[in-house]
């Protein structure tokens, strides 16, 4: 099952990108992310000026706390009439993350522990983009999401829980 909802996110990723690649007059987002506890990649196509959609795949490697994951995205933009108000966003994901420890709610009961958990993630985020350049160029993307995992602890597949993390990052990309 989780092979095949990776394979399924990659597919559509692949997807996603030969299609809007072939629009000429799409803007494309890549950015490397780093985070306190790793980084990621993120792919964004411009729908419209304030609506993106993208994928995006991120991971730490600490020997405390291991979180891999990839979810796709849409974001809002607000605008106003400010240059630094047009480039805040609201972000929703769902994706599949693996975290090790996370705190989790076992079997949903209301108690809160540590432990592994992989599963279904839904991802709310909030940050800005800031074009370092007024023609198209290099960004810099600053925010914060926290992904909640719902799914089933590692080792145990009968035993259900949600798990909750916090990441805040900041990436630098190209945009063309």
């Amino acid at each position: 099952m989780k092979k095949k909802f990776i394979l399924c996110l990659a597919l559509m990723t692949i997807a996603i990108s030969g299609i809007f690649a072939q629009n000429s007059g799409a803007k494309h987002w890549i950015s490397g992310e780093l985070s306190l506890l790793g980084g990621g990649l993120r792919y964004e196509y411009t729908v419209k000026p304030t609506l993106t959609i993208g994928a995006n795949f991120y991971g730490n490697w600490l020997p405390v706390v291991s979180t891999f994951g990839m979810s796709f995205n849409v974001r809002y933009y607000f605008t106003n009439t400010s240059n630094i108000g047009k480039y805040f966003f609201i972000e929703g994901g769902l994706g599949w993350t693996f975290v090790c420890p996370t705190l989790i709610d076992n079997d949903f009961i209301g108690i809160w522990g540590l432990g592994t958990l992989t599963g279904v993630a839904i991802i709310p985020a909030m940050g800005a983009k800031i074009k370092i350049d007024k023609v198209k160029g290099f960004y810099v993307q600053p925010g914060l999401k926290i992904p909640v995992t719902i799914g089933a602890h590692w080792g145990a597949p009968k035993v259900f829980g949600v798990g909750v993390g916090v990441i805040l990052y900041c990436g630098l990309g190209y945009y063309f």
